[in-house]
């Protein structure tokens, strides 16, 4: 009697459970301990022989520890849990929710180990594809049949995309391809271009440098021409004080002569003492700079001083120079008496440069000489050219630098004026020149000292 009444009772509790969860819900043992006041070991133990008699369906998920139990027709119901999962199954949950079916391969590793915990929600199938076989999840709600239209309709977009996507990167290797003939070519007309270049550059070069040759000869030959020119002229000074002097030579002969005869020798008396001997009156041998005679006779005195009037007074240029060059240089200046020259070497003796030798172009307007002077690295020789003129034009500073270049030493231009616009242009002689303007007024002053 007891057995029935136990067994009828723990049926009565089958059908109330089943009944409190077809009006309520999906519940926990929790739920049926205060509807049916019973304990929580006997409330979970009929539900989980209500679950082996697959009349209840038991969750993964819990709920504080516990498992959901559901009839088979409240699946629908089971979102309850949702707000009971983590991040990762809340994300993976939405977005197998949205999208029915979701590819494994497709996912990020978190997703796949979400949707892998997921058990409750997401469904496993293995897909046989010509590729092999795949993994696929499908939402726990969607039917088999919504499942393969939703995986063939997938794998077709999917066919259609990778088709798209080769199309498409055979379009960007041929069009790589073009790129890469066209980048090739230009490369090669821009070496050619630049072989152009090199070899337009080279006969540039070269031409600059045959240019600049014919201008050295033609200046070597036009300071050639300059200086035979001058040594004619030279000659020809020198030439005509000489017949002078041959020709007042003989005048002077000539008047000895006839002073011998006007006043002959006579013997001297014999007395006590010896005369006194007529002592001849001698002429002084001629110097070329000065031509100065001995005193004649007081009766040839006046016709004396007429030839000597007519002795042309010789050029120191001309007739000393040779003589000059055996003496130092500061008597040689002194002695030309040039003021030009004279304002030149006191302005290299403020700046202690050293005169070693100098040549006269044109007096008190145009020297060229060699100096020396100090630098850091030592005592360095120059070519000088100095010029006494208000403006210095290309002209000048490209004959000073062709001289320079003949002596193989650097320039120094020295003038008192000023250069002309086109000789300060770039491209002139004057970047490889050292310019230095010379004091006008300290010019000025020398010349009135050396009057």
């Amino acid at each position: 009697m007891f057995n029935t009444n136990q067994t009828s009772l723990a049926i009565n509790i089958k059908d109330q459970i089943i009944a409190i969860i077809k009006s309520h819900g999906p519940v926990i043992p929790k739920d049926l301990t205060k509807k049916l006041k019973i304990d929580t070991v006997f409330a979970g133990a009929h539900l989980s022989e209500l679950v082996e008699n697959k009349k209840l369906i038991v969750s993964t998920a819990k709920i504080g520890g516990s498992p959901v139990y559901f009839l088979p027709d409240q699946k629908d119901k089971l979102e309850m849990l949702y707000r009971y999962l983590n991040e990762k199954d809340k994300a993976a949950f939405d977005s197998l929710k949205q999208n029915k079916i979701l590819r494994d391969i497709e996912q990020p590793p978190l997703i796949r180990v979400a949707l892998r915990n997921l058990k409750d929600f997401a469904v496993q199938l293995t897909v046989n594809l010509p590729s092999g076989q795949e993994t696929f999840w499908k939402w726990y709600l969607l039917t088999k049949d919504e499942a393969e239209h939703l995986i063939k309709s997938k794998m077709n977009l999917l066919h259609d995309a990778n088709k798209q996507h080769q199309d498409h990167q055979a379009r960007l290797d041929t069009e790589r391809q073009r790129i890469e003939q066209e980048k090739k070519r230009v490369e090669e007309e821009r070496k050619r271009a630049e072989e152009e270049k090199l070899r337009v550059d080279d006969q540039k070069k070269n031409v600059e440098e045959e240019m600049l040759k014919i201008e050295r000869e033609r200046h070597e030959l036009l300071q050639q021409k300059q200086e035979l020119e001058r040594l004619k002229q030279e000659k020809t000074r020198m030439h005509e004080p000489v017949k002078e002097i041959l020709k007042i030579n003989s005048q002077i002969t000539e008047i000895k002569q006839d002073n011998e005869i006007k006043n002959p020798v006579t013997e001297p008396k014999k007395r006590g003492r010896p005369k006194k001997q007529q002592q001849e009156k001698s002429i002084a041998p001629i110097n070329v700079e000065t031509f100065q005679l001995t005193k004649p006779e007081k009766k040839q005195e006046n016709r004396l001083k007429d030839v000597q009037q007519t002795i042309p007074s010789v050029p120191s240029s001309a007739l000393a120079q040779p003589l000059m060059q055996l003496k130092p240089i500061g008597q040689q200046i002194i002695e030309l008496n040039d003021s030009f020259l004279s304002s030149i070497k006191s302005h290299f003796d403020s700046k202690q440069i050293t005169i070693d030798s100098f040549s006269l172009n044109r007096r008190n307007s145009d020297f060229d000489l060699i100096i020396t002077l100090s630098t850091p690295v030592g005592q360095m020789q120059y070519f000088c050219s100095a010029k006494n003129k208000q403006k210095c034009n290309e002209g000048d500073l490209s004959a000073a630098f062709v001289q320079a270049q003949l002596k193989k030493l650097p320039l120094l231009f020295l003038s008192t004026g000023e250069l002309t616009k086109k000789a300060k242009s770039p491209g002139t002689a004057q970047e490889t020149a050292v310019i230095v303007p010379l004091n006008r007024r300290a010019h000025k002053e020398s010349k009135i000292h050396a009057r």
